[in-house]
């Protein structure tokens, strides 16, 4: 298993960094939808039939926590096809940002001209972005609950998941609304981690001021996003 995922997880980054190369010289949204229709990525296709959803989701969030976008500098770590940002600018945003590593996701992204994209691994690279900056950060599915949890068989300990969420707290001006939707590994509508309220990772993040949101419909769901945390700043 684990030659598996090493071979996996290397074959991914070949084929990442070559579609990036690739992509690097693509100046407009049309010759980008031409390389989608040749090369037909299944997972960017995936989140482009599923953006009406992610879109009413966004919203529905949004509008139970009577959140105001207008004028506000915006962050998403992971954005996807970018629906939350879409949202954003046409609600007024000031200012749009957003942290994607895969290259169909950030080429599509930073196309669109009004947002600034940032192609860093958020795990590693949340220090090098502006701090004391942005008014909501939103982070769906981009974190990954079992990576932290199966330590220390992954190398990634609880206390570099302080150190993470130190550098995402650091991102927020006073009074930032941060909204953190992880994603848990599951199989057969079964999650591994069964118990998410004292499971280390959720642990580690109320340590940090962070509270568990009522289940919002349309953005929770079981088994791979039960929780979503919530912090204001100060």
């Amino acid at each position: 298993m684990m030659i598996k995922e090493i071979t996996a997880s290397l074959k991914y980054k070949v084929t990442r960094v070559y579609y990036q190369h690739l992509l690097n010289g693509v100046n407009t949204l049309e010759e980008f939808n031409r390389y989608i229709k040749e090369i037909k990525p299944a997972n960017f296709l995936r989140y482009k039939e599923s953006s009406a959803n992610q879109r009413l989701e966004f919203t529905t969030v949004i509008e139970k926590l009577s959140l105001n976008l207008n004028s506000i500098n915006f962050l998403d770590i992971g954005p996807g096809f970018g629906d939350s940002m879409d949202i954003c600018y046409e609600r007024g945003a000031s200012q749009i940002e957003f942290v994607e590593r895969d290259p169909f996701f950030f080429t599509y992204n930073r196309l669109k001209k009004w947002c600034t994209g940032h192609q860093i691994n958020h795990l590693l690279g949340l220090h090098s972005l502006d701090q004391s900056k942005f008014d909501l950060i939103w982070i769906k599915g981009s974190l990954n609950a079992d990576t932290f949890n199966k330590w220390p068989i992954r190398k990634i300990s609880p206390a570099q998941l302080n150190i993470w969420l130190d550098q995402l707290l650091r991102l927020g001006r006073p009074g930032c609304t941060i909204i953190l939707c992880p994603h848990w590994l599951s199989r057969d509508g079964k999650r591994k981690i069964e118990n998410v309220e004292k499971s280390i990772f959720t642990k580690t993040i109320l340590s940090k001021g962070f509270n568990i949101l009522p289940t919002i419909l349309h953005h929770n769901h079981e088994p791979e996003y039960p929780v979503t945390f919530f912090r204001k700043l100060s």
